[in-house]
């Protein structure tokens, strides 16, 4: 078993789940003062992310008590894009949802993934950082209905608690291999394509997930 997927630096977890039988699908700690709230938005089978009514109502709960330092939110599809078609298939569905519980909060940042590509935004006012991939990322210089993934694995430090907190820092690896191409895809069908001037695939050949 995973538990709450909130370990300490000893390995021992310390993180609190949310009561009831999807209890698993999030969780609560504290590190330095700071609450960290983790929400699992998988949906199974699925390539975009969902949050279900009782996570929200338990973060709802769980907010409405202040933090010492206040709240950082984690999960892994992100609730804002780019406006890509990609992004909107395979994002979070219900991010205006969220963003009612977050209106008002003391939640400092969101921090996600998924999407390969480092983009900072905000959802009703809380910071949103989505960080890199740590094997690829992927190439916004392709036609936006092709998603190019190239080799560049990177990381983020999230530094909260100074004068500009909350502060994203991107650290690149040293990868002389970087930039070099992994796939290239139809951005909805995944389907292989070979050029970049492949068209868009019909709707009879979209993902399922769409």
């Amino acid at each position: 078993m995973l538990g709450s997927g909130h370990h300490d630096s000893l390995g021992r977890d310390v993180g609190r789940l949310a009561p009831g039988a999807n209890g698993g699908r999030a969780a609560v700690s504290e590190v330095g003062g700071y609450r960290v709230i983790s929400l699992d938005s998988l949906v199974p089978g699925q390539v975009h992310g969902q949050i279900s009514p009782a996570q929200l109502a338990w973060l709802q709960d769980v907010l409405s008590e202040p933090g010492p330092a206040g709240s950082i939110v984690v999960l892994h599809h992100p609730p804002i894009g780019l406006g890509l078609p990609l992004h909107e298939v395979v994002g979070l569905r219900n991010a205006p949802a969220l963003a009612e519980v977050l209106q008002g909060s003391h939640v400092q940042a969101v921090l996600c993934g998924h999407f390969h590509v480092q983009i900072t935004g905000r959802l009703a006012r809380v910071p949103v950082w989505i960080g890199p991939g740590v094997i690829t990322r992927i190439d916004l210089s392709a036609p936006s209905h092709l998603e190019r993934a190239v080799l560049g694995a990177a990381a983020t430090v999230v530094n909260v608690g100074g004068p500009y907190s909350a502060t994203f820092h991107l650290v690149l690896a040293r990868d002389p291999q970087a930039g070099r191409a992994v796939y290239l895809v139809d951005a909805l069908s995944r389907a292989d394509v070979t050029s970049e001037n492949a068209p868009p695939a019909g709707p009879d050949h979209l993902a399922t997930s769409r």
